[in-house]
């Protein structure tokens, strides 16, 4: 079975962006909760990031109890996080190209990999 699924450059967006998040995750970095949910800007920055940073730790020691702190596992380290991250290659790739058809020298540029030995999925641009 293959499902197609068309979106515009918004929702492309944050697909991607929720695929990384995601792969990220699964694999212990956690501390990225903090970085999509804070605003940059607010002076209490820094407090606020720093607190729930410690509260995600001591969370994901619960999931995760051998991996020591500032660490996380390798993104080809489990099957999902394979799969999802591949997901997020072959997006990222897609928009960049789109975006840039002359290339760049960014990891977007690079050709997706499948790590999971899966194919990986078909993604195109179309003008609307």
């Amino acid at each position: 079975m293959k499902y197609i699924l068309e979106m515009d450059e918004e929702q492309a967006i944050l697909t991607k962006s929720a695929l990384e998040f995601y792969a990220r995750i699964i694999i212990g970095q956690w501390n990225m909760i903090g970085e999509l949910c804070l605003d940059l800007h607010d002076e209490g920055y820094a407090k606020k990031k720093d607190a729930l940073d410690e509260g995600m730790y001591d969370l994901r020691k619960i999931v995760y109890p051998d991996l020591p702190k500032g660490a996380s596992y390798g993104v080809t380290s489990k099957e999902k996080s394979c799969l999802v991250w591949e997901i997020y290659q072959v997006l990222r790739h897609c928009m960049a190209w789109t975006r840039s058809p002359k290339g760049g020298w960014k990891v977007e540029f690079d050709k997706p990999i499948s790590f999971s030995g899966h194919e990986l999925p078909k993604c195109w641009a179309k003008e609307i």
